[in-house]
């Protein structure tokens, strides 16, 4: 009897134990991030919380549109795709009508030099409907329907300039929300209901407003495919301090050998089989991330104390959700001379090279963030930038020299070699706390180059890796991009910036609902986000791994703690 009862009391510790790890890391990797990150509302207004609630709705609408597009195209017939087409371009529509609605309540709070800026995003949509509206009437012969939109027109347009003379600078109100959305309804939803949703010219008009404007979404498109390299160390981070915590530390050589064979393994499998210069070219690679780091560490020594901003795994996810709109921004300029080449004659140097400027625009900003990163002494952004630097500058020359690419797989190998050069150096002094962060180190390297094996279940649903990708991405980043709109100053006041994120998610969620419905597809030029958001997790997230390492390998040569102490405490 007692051996029973002390087998149930040893089966349910290990229940327990397993719960916890599994829950405490759970809770670090996306939880923690998330009640840092989103929006917070605290003592609002209640006519800014309402806004903001329906902002989210207006996003779960879009994100569910999304996910129902592969179901409706499978029951859509075949010979009629351009129903389809007209059910995305009607929620394109809600969307991008959302979106304005909340940038002109945002720009009633902004200072006044951003206001014509703001003005004259909303009049691009604005102009195409109305073109194409009156247009779609025109030729059909109705003038009495022509009459109407112009009234409607003139009718918002005569309320939104009221909007501007009476709340500009106001706290915010219901009835300037309300009145907001009843203009744009007027100046931009009715024109088009009243031309008839269902033609194909007014389609195709939102097709252009998409079109048009998705050059001002790339960069979050970008910054989306980021994510997964922050879901892989958060949730790889979180769950071996859970694991710490609770067992005993002589695991830990036992855990390293086991993640270094796992590694190495992997690496030499991937090698064996990969197409030739792949192997040399990754090696190249990984040593020149690794080098670079090392010079920028170089160039800031004895300028930190070693307990001074530790470069943590939580602290460089932070970092690097922070910086990717900056490089997303120079990674998607690509689309504007694209755009502008479709209409204008630009010179072949530009036109037959554009990605590759991107690439080394991307490398610049990469630059100037670590240059700024180094005068101000931050070691998370001088171990994080350098290898997002020799990334760029890889992928603009891969593509005008027809390289092949570089493997995640032997990336992780060479990293895991340098690791274990760590374990020679400090073999004399490897105590427990070492051999955690060495155990840490390489199990990240045997996760990561899989970190996109999370939207497996989402592409099968939606019949899209791109589409995968970007939607989770982008759920991401509205959940934990937020941190800039917890302050506030007298100039660009709380309320402005929660409207202004807002309004970009949205617009950037249609946008994705555009892609999934294939709306444009027609069009001469095709502006894929998902293609982006790949690529961003190709070129920003794929460096994140010697990052990542090197800043371990630090946290361990100086003896301090991998968790972040401002997380909540292991229950």
């Amino acid at each position: 009897m007692r051996s029973t009862w002390f087998a149930r009391d040893v089966s349910e510790h290990r229940t327990n134990a397993v719960v916890g790890v599994v829950g405490s890391a759970l809770r670090n990797a996306f939880v923690v991030p998330v009640q840092r990150g989103r929006i917070r509302m605290g003592q609002w207004p209640r006519a800014a919380s309402g806004v903001v609630v329906a902002a989210y709705v207006v996003y779960g609408l879009l994100v569910l549109s999304v996910l129902l597009s592969v179901p409706l195209a499978r029951l859509a017939p075949e010979t009629e795709p351009f129903g389809l087409r007209v059910i995305g371009s009607l929620a394109v529509a809600f969307g991008v009508w959302a979106a304005m609605v909340l940038l002109f309540l945002a720009a009633l709070h902004l200072p006044f030099w951003w206001r014509p800026l703001a003005w004259l995003l909303l009049l691009v949509p604005h102009g195409i409907g109305w073109v194409v509206s009156l247009l779609t009437i025109l030729t059909q012969g109705e003038l009495w329907r022509a009459l109407l939109v112009v009234m409607a027109v003139l009718i918002g347009v005569v309320l939104l300039v009221v909007l501007v003379a009476t709340a500009t600078g106001r706290p915010a109100s219901v009835w300037s929300a309300v009145c907001t959305a009843i203009g744009f309804g007027l100046t931009y939803s009715l024109p088009q209901l009243v031309a008839g949703p269902f033609t194909p010219l007014v389609a195709s008009g939102v097709a252009v407003v998409a079109f048009v404007l998705t050059v001002i979404a790339l960069p979050l498109a970008v910054a989306a495919g980021t994510a997964f390299a922050q879901f892989a160390v958060n949730l790889t981070s979180s769950t071996m301090v859970s694991i710490r915590d609770r067992a005993p530390g002589r695991i830990w050589p036992v855990v390293a050998i086991l993640a270094a064979v796992a590694v190495m393994v992997i690496g030499v499998w991937r090698a064996l089989g990969a197409e030739p210069g792949t192997l040399a070219i990754t090696v190249v690679h990984t040593v020149l991330c690794v080098g670079l780091t090392g010079l920028a560490l170089w160039a800031i020594r004895g300028r930190i104390l070693p307990a001074d901003d530790p470069p943590r795994p939580a602290a460089l996810t932070e970092t690097l959700g922070n910086v990717s709109m900056a490089l997303g921004l120079a990674l998607g300029s690509w689309a504007l001379p694209q755009l502008l080449s479709s209409v204008l004659a630009l010179p072949p140097l530009i036109t037959e090279h554009i990605t590759v400027w991107a690439d080394l625009l991307m490398a610049l900003v990469a630059v100037v963030l670590l240059v700024r990163g180094v005068r101000r002494r931050n070691l998370v952004t001088v171990v994080l930038l350098p290898s997002v630097i020799v990334m760029a500058v890889f992928a603009a020359v891969q593509t005008q020299l027809g390289w092949p690419s570089v493997s995640a797989t032997i990336a992780a190998m060479v990293l895991a070699l340098v690791v274990i050069g760590a374990v020679v150096r400090w073999r004399s002094r490897m105590t427990t706390h070492r051999w955690f962060v060495v155990s840490l180190a390489l199990v990240v390297l045997v996760v990561f180059p899989y970190r996109q094996e999370i939207t497996e279940p989402l592409e099968a649903v939606l019949g899209s890796t791109q589409v995968a990708v970007l939607l989770i991405g982008l759920i991401w980043m509205l959940l934990t991009e937020a941190e800039f709109t917890h302050e506030s100053s007298p100039r660009h006041s709380r309320v402005a910036r929660v409207l202004v994120f807002l309004a970009y998610a949205v617009f950037s969620a249609a946008m994705a609902t555009s892609l999934a419905f294939a709306v444009g597809d027609s069009m001469l030029i095709k502006m894929n986000m998902g293609d982006l958001a790949d690529i961003g997790d190709a070129i920003i997230g794929y460096a994140f791994a010697p990052a990542v390492v090197i800043g371990l390998l630090l946290i361990g040569h100086h003896e301090q703690d991998v968790a972040d102490p401002s997380t909540p405490p292991v229950g």
